[in-house]
């Protein structure tokens, strides 16, 4: 007795691309940022707060690259120093190059260094968290805004010279198959110790539109690029408030957090001692508001960190339940996705080959890929059905010697 196979035709109305297949988890994630990314132990408030990349090294298991020690180099040298060997991230780095700027991300070769990374280390995935420092009191022009001493379209043209330098990092470093996630930046007018040195409302307002300027802009860079953008400026405008709204405090997990001000002392403060770096708690938040751009962007599945750990983390006793989200809102509000048209996946029968007859009982092998444009090879996840015995295996590749005798319609189905 011979039992007749038929191939079948490629998947078409059984394909399903509502649902990604499975989590595609994080291999590495590198980082490109200034002193909010960077580690904190390379600074002394590092004692006694983490940022969100330590966070989430620590909390989540996030392989960002050896630290120098753990590697046995010691120090790696800039600007990563001692710190993950894939955060680029450097304490006082800009965006925009000019000629006598020697911190800026390009000069220090941030974009160039998590290239190289991508290709030979095997990072992954990539947070772009930068610009804060060219629009600050610190390094950019927010004293002439804050005065009324800049115009609309002076502002424009500055910030089109950080567009330009940004759009350099990003091309640079979109190699290699890398997820990307593009954020703006937290506005420094919502910092203590801008606050005091700038203390006019209006004024901040003013120098808010700087901020305002480059989120229009890197927003169409990341649209641009079909790269999903996560708004820090509107997040931490919820958790600190505005020029002459400010917030005075955040629960977490039932601990209030004093949104004004930075004490080392005091661990239910927002910010170190410097008022300008946000402490472990806001980092937290932080870390989720990152955890939350991946996960929808690129289904890689990492569980938010808990209020709870939050808090414990920050030096803090839980006292209370969640409340985070009746105070800022679902994190998921803040991430735009990219409109990329979800094409239907594409599954190929390598083997058997159509109309190939077998006899009973021997061992018939069968091969197919599923490829898909937004979520990669999905030939793990295809199932085999047969028109007689229903579903006969699931994987790329299985043999079977089972078979019923008759024509068998062989489908290949992936969702």
């Amino acid at each position: 007795m011979r039992t007749l196979l038929t191939a079948a035709v490629l998947v078409s109305s059984t394909a399903s691309v509502a649902a990604h297949a499975s989590a595609q988890p994080i291999g590495r994630l590198g980082a490109i940022g200034d002193s909010l990314t960077d580690e904190y132990l390379e600074q002394n408030y590092g004692s006694y707060a983490e940022s969100w990349t330590e966070i989430l090294a620590e909390l989540r298991g996030i392989d960002f690259g050896p630290t120098a020690a753990d590697a046995g180099v010691g120090n790696w040298g800039e600007p990563r120093r001692q710190g993950f060997q894939d955060n680029w991230a450097r304490f006082g780095d800009t965006v925009n190059v000019d000629d006598n700027d020697s911190t800026s991300a390009i000069t220090r070769g941030q974009h160039t260094g998590l290239a190289d990374g991508i290709l030979n280390r095997g990072v992954t995935h990539a947070v772009v968290f930068l610009g804060g420092n060219d629009l600050s009191p610190f390094h950019g022009p927010y004293a002439q805004v804050y005065n009324g001493n800049w115009t609309q379209q002076q502002i424009n043209d500055y910030v089109e010279a950080m567009i330009v330098d940004m759009e350099l990092i990003l091309d640079t470093i979109s190699v290699g198959g890398v997820k990307i996630l593009v954020a703006n930046s937290f506005d420094f007018g919502d910092m203590p110790r801008v606050e005091r040195d700038f203390p006019d409302d209006n004024g901040r307002l003013l120098g808010s539109a700087l901020y305002n300027r480059y989120d229009e802009r890197l927003r169409q860079v990341a649209a641009d690029r079909n790269l999903p953008y996560l708004d820090m400026l509107a997040l931490n405008r919820a958790i600190f408030g505005t020029p002459g709204n400010e917030t005075n405090e955040l629960i977490v997990a039932g601990v209030s957090i004093n949104v004004n001000d930075g004490l080392q002392s005091n661990a239910a403060t927002a910010f170190v001692a410097d008022d300008v770096h946000p402490r472990s708690v806001v980092q937290g938040i932080w870390a989720n508001a990152f955890l939350t751009g991946l996960n929808l962007a690129y289904n890689t599945g990492v569980p938010l960190l808990t209020e709870t750990e939050i808090v414990t983390n920050g030096d803090l006793t839980p006292s209370g339940p969640d409340a985070l989200d009746g105070q800022i809102g679902d994190l998921a509000q803040y991430v735009t996705l990219p409109s990329v048209a979800n094409t239907e996946p594409t599954v190929t029968i390598a083997s058997p080959s159509s109309g190939t007859v077998f006899i009973v009982g021997e061992s018939v092998a069968f091969s197919a890929t599923a490829t898909d444009a937004e979520d990669g090879d999905l030939s793990a996840d295809i199932s085999w059905t047969s028109s007689i015995d229903g579903t006969i295996g699931t994987g790329a590749s299985f043999a079977t010697t089972a078979l019923t005798v008759g024509t068998h319609t062989i489908t290949a189905d992936v969702t």
